[in-house]
């Protein structure tokens, strides 16, 4: 599903992409353009405690993932896995 904003914990990114949650609750983030890599080192050293997606039609409201996630990045796709 498309989006146009993305919210980790207070940080919101507005960028396009696309995304997706596999079964087991992890969140795949394919973004339209790269983030930069001290914003990705960042993310990946700390818990996200929650995550909004900000669709791109704006009358629906934002869908909200609550953690901990555990970021890491692949090929320029994110991956957020939930922390047990």
């Amino acid at each position: 599903m498309q989006f146009s904003a993305l919210s980790l914990d207070s940080n919101r990114i507005n960028v396009i992409g696309s995304y997706s949650v596999r079964q087991d609750e992890t969140i795949v983030i394919e973004l339209e353009k790269k983030l930069t890599k001290s914003f990705i080192q960042q993310q990946t050293s700390k818990n996200i405690q929650r995550i909004r997606i900000h669709t791109a039609d704006q009358q629906t409201t934002a869908i909200v993932f609550r953690g901990p996630f555990r970021m890491s990045e692949q090929y320029g796709i994110l991956i957020f896995e939930r922390e047990l």
